[in-house]
């Protein structure tokens, strides 16, 4: 491309721009020349060459280029829609579909051929263009009320007319030995065992004639394959995977393309890929932060200590854990192993450390360890607290007109808190029809614990109050709520 600078003074500079994306990495600038080597379909686009000297505005001038391409031919084999067929049978109706993404698309011209000789449109074979069910610009040739005489192979052409870009061309066979496919798992396959960090082969059989292309997709719709993209096609049907991680561990689909084959529903089948690796790390439980006292020693507390373990079944069984423990004013570090049985997951795991000192608090360390090795450890504080017990002697009623509210505490591991308030205390500008006029008594003085779950709340957001450890060998003892919600609506 030449750009002429035609006049101006001071002597203008000439600057090349690409729009969109930047300047093709495959170009050379010099003076008002552009030279683009080796051209490639992505260098289309606009080129603005503008002369610049500093006086008045710019001069400007646009070349549009268009790089023409053709590439990926394709073909489809629609059995009759009307009769929701996904066979091809004799005295149904038949489409055959081509397309080639090409640039520009709508300057495609497609050819049908029968058996090497131009097909022979009638009353029974038609030509189509722009299937509504199919990519754009997609040409189609349909057999109306399929005969033995039709059968034959089917040559569809795409050229660029008057242009040196090499035609494309995709043949398809029908015949009796035309059938849909069917896509399994070879025998003893269904779940692949690798280590961390070698190399997997997953795999999936497809049978049927023309075979499709194999798309493999992670169950898991949000987890992109190990290549970055959400989907990955092979023509054997395996799919191989490099330095396997354990982030690559899930169930994989492989199903049959739509193209190269029948436009049918896709046949699917299911790959579980479990990697050995070290385990993730525990989730702590945090709903039971009250200690208990020591009934002989009023100097100690126990702690029950409850996890979860993160993805227990993407890896190696869990054989243990290692538990460490310090306090946090001391240096040294006591260490055990807790012993476990089959882990599954959400599974709620407890271990009771004894003999804490009040009112200290402690590190806890959790490491699960499995036949690889140590996985990912966890850490917390346990920091001791009074415990509080209610009812007391002399009113055996606890409401929330106490100010501790009997005891509850907000959850630091929630979103957002309660509060406590009464119909005098409350917010006048809070969402209409969100919490009660006043408590259960009626009363303007009565209070009650209210969440507006209103903006910017939104679903899965939670509010937790924990109560304090109940004395369960107490002889009488009633925990009882009354709740507000308007509507039928309610979430």
């Amino acid at each position: 491309m030449q750009c002429s600078v035609t006049g101006g003074d001071p002597q203008p500079e000439v600057v090349w721009s690409h729009s969109p994306g930047p300047m093709p990495p495959n170009s050379l600038v010099q003076g008002g020349n552009l030279t683009i080597w080796r051209i490639r379909v992505e260098d289309s686009g606009y080129y603005n060459c503008t002369a610049i000297n500093n006086v008045g505005n710019p001069a400007k001038k646009i070349v549009n280029l268009l790089v023409r391409s053709m590439k990926n031919a394709t073909f489809q084999i629609t059995p009759d829609v009307i009769k929701e067929s996904e066979t091809i049978q004799l005295g149904q109706d038949l489409k055959l579909s081509c397309h080639v993404d090409a640039v520009p698309q709508e300057k495609v011209v497609y050819s049908w051929y029968k058996n090497g000789k131009p097909a022979r449109f009638s009353d029974r074979l038609l030509i189509t263009r722009n299937d509504p069910e199919l990519p754009p610009v997609t040409c189609s040739l349909e057999i109306i009320d399929l005969r033995f005489s039709d059968y034959g192979t089917y040559l569809c052409v795409a050229t660029f007319q008057g242009a040196p870009i090499p035609d494309l061309s995709v043949e398809v066979n029908i015949s009796s030995e035309t059938v849909p496919p069917t896509i399994s798992v070879p025998k003893g396959q269904s779940t692949v065992t690798v280590r961390e960090g070698s190399r997997a082969e997953l795999q999936c059989e497809v049978r049927g004639k023309p075979k499709p292309p194999i798309i493999w997709s992670r169950v898991d719709k949000e987890t992109p394959m190990p290549s970055g993209t959400m989907m990955m096609e092979t023509y054997d049907g395996k799919l191989h995977l490099e330095s396997v991680s354990r982030e690559m561990s899930g169930t994989y689909k492989c199903q049959t393309a739509r193209y190269n084959g029948f436009n049918i529903r896709p046949r699917e089948a299911l790959v579980q890929l479990n990697v050995q690796s070290k385990a993730y790390s525990p989730e702590f439980y945090y709903d039971t932060p009250n200690p208990t006292l020591s009934e002989k020693q009023s100097k100690n507390y126990s702690y029950i200590l409850q996890w979860t373990q993160k993805e227990p079944d993407a890896v190696d069984p869990i054989l243990k854990y290692r538990l460490e423990v310090r306090q946090l004013s001391q240096r040294n570090t006591i260490q055990t192993f807790i012993p476990v049985k089959k882990i599954e997951k959400g599974l709620l795991l407890e271990h009771i450390l004894p003999n804490l000192k009040v009112p200290q608090s402690y590190e806890v360390r959790l490491t699960p360890i499995t036949s690889f090795g140590a996985g990912d450890m966890a850490a917390r504080i346990i920091r001791y607290m009074e415990p509080i017990n209610y009812p007391n002697p002399t009113d055996n009623t606890c409401r929330f007109e106490d100010e501790k509210i009997c005891g509850f505490i907000q959850d630091k591991m929630d979103n957002f808190d309660w509060t406590r308030q009464n119909a005098l205390t409350q917010n006048p500008k809070r969402t209409v029809n969100t919490g009660p006029p006043t408590d259960i008594s009626g009363t303007p003085e009565g209070y009650y614990m209210f969440i507006e779950a209103s903006r910017p709340r939104v679903t899965g957001d939670k509010a937790r109050l924990i109560s304090p450890l109940y004395n369960i060998t107490a002889k009488y003892y009633c925990v009882s709520f009354y709740y507000h919600m308007y509507g039928k609506h309610i979430g």
